[in-house]
């Protein structure tokens, strides 16, 4: 029997890493960490822009955070923008990265993160938690997987006004999401709180700020007590 080799993945190989930032400060702080996640079409985006303007809280949303390293031209931007062109998942380390570089940069004035479209597997919020810190709440727009394809084709049609998004295409972005996804809502099952995102877009909206309120106010009693520094947001 042969030895078995792993094939070498000629972006990871070139991909600059592992610039060692030390996000111990963010464990010191312990600002309020909330994830917002769910499938393409689900209304992520949407949603982020109301509760961060609700919550003061400072946004980091996955996918804006790569655009914005791809739009640097940096060696590492390039790399990753082949990854994007792809629709394949970024290292956990290289996003981690990024997401560690912006709330370093708002520590000193952040009421508390929420992370939109992160984590993207299990593998991303275990690192995460190594790295920085446990999420306090994790919310996931659960959507059936018709009402999202019918979302992101609605969306394409809209942006481009011509039918480029292909259905099959969409089905297996879908599909990619669940498969992925499952392990993190079973990883995270204490700190979940699932919303229906099939609900008109205030209902959504009043359905997460329910569930962000009990935890930041849970959150504020317990440093209360401990006399701990987190803000109240």
């Amino acid at each position: 029997m042969g030895n078995c080799f792993r094939a070498r993945d000629p972006l990871e190989e070139i991909l600059p890493r592992d610039s060692g930032i030390d996000a111990s400060a963010v464990k010191l702080v312990n600002p309020p960490i909330i994830c917002l996640i769910g499938g393409p079409g689900a209304g992520k985006t949407t949603q982020s822009k109301k509760v961060t303007d609700k919550f003061r809280l400072v946004s980091i949303i996955a996918t804006d955070i790569l655009r914005d390293e791809v739009h640097t031209r940096s060696v590492r931007g390039v790399v990753l923008a082949r990854y994007m062109s792809q629709g394949r998942l970024v290292p956990a380390d290289v996003l981690i990265e990024l997401i560690k570089t912006k709330m370093l940069a708002n520590l000193n004035t952040a009421k508390g993160f929420l992370l939109t479209g992160f984590p993207r597997d299990k593998d991303q919020g275990k690192l995460f938690e190594k790295q920085v810190k446990t999420p306090d709440l994790v919310i996931y727009l659960s959507a059936r997987n018709s009402v999202l394809r019918d979302r992101v084709m609605a969306k394409a049609i809209t942006i481009t006004e011509r039918r480029d998004t292909s259905y099959d295409a969409v089905k297996e972005r879908i599909k990619a999401f669940h498969k992925a996804t499952n392990p993190i809502l079973r990883y995270y099952r204490k700190k979940l709180v699932v919303v229906d995102a099939e609900n008109d877009e205030q209902t959504v909206f009043d359905d997460i700020c329910q569930a962000m309120e009990k935890t930041l106010n849970k959150l504020a009693k317990t440093q209360d007590q401990s006399g701990g520094h987190t803000s109240r947001v």
